[in-house]
């Protein structure tokens, strides 16, 4: 009897690359390596997006988590990133460009942020919730200031508002960056 070796199969968690916005993030990342100033860094996001990827791996539960790109017609800064597991839907609350890399790089910031411990056991099932503190200190906690610095786009507002839009991801609501946009008005 001969035994065949299995392609691509993962006993953890693991992200779904094979979307279109998935692909174009990728494509992207892949053939901008020398991007100006200013830009996103694509080498340095290649290699850290790679990171992301294996500590999901490392996390124990099965889900295949999928990025993706939601687009609100007619609005300024229309997209959102949003990851889907077989357990819920998250759509970050964070306003980013149609246009750019953004929405994938910042709802990846988002469920990594400890913050939002919550929504991230509800994307991986809260069966491990218990086993969360520690996955984080060994897998994101190494490369986390570089997620913060490098997994962010600049915007129609200043600042850093981390928290409340945290506060909207966790509660799926996407009214702070209404109260920013009318600040700037």
């Amino acid at each position: 009897m001969k035994i065949q070796p299995i392609d691509n199969v993962s006993f953890n968690a693991n992200v779904v690359v094979k979307t279109n916005d998935m692909k174009t993030f990728m494509r992207y990342l892949k053939e901008n390596t020398d991007a100006p100033k200013g830009w996103y860094n694509s080498t340095q996001d290649l290699n850290l997006i790679n990171k992301i990827f294996k500590a999901f791996e490392q996390h124990p539960s099965k889900e295949e988590i999928t990025p993706d790109v939601y687009y609100i017609n007619g609005a300024l800064y229309n997209a959102r990133g949003t990851l889907t597991s077989s357990k819920t839907k998250l759509t970050d609350t964070e306003p980013a460009r149609s246009d750019s890399i953004a929405p994938i790089l910042n709802i990846f910031r988002r469920i990594l942020d400890p913050e939002n411990k919550q929504s991230f056991n509800k994307l991986l099932g809260e069966e491990y919730s218990n086993i969360y503190d520690i996955w984080w200190s060994k897998n994101i906690s190494p490369i986390w200031k570089d997620i913060q610095k490098n997994y962010r786009e600049t915007t129609f507002f200043k600042g850093n508002y981390d928290k409340e839009f945290n506060s909207d991801f966790n509660n799926q609501t996407g009214n702070y960056w209404i109260k920013l946009w009318n600040k700037t008005v």
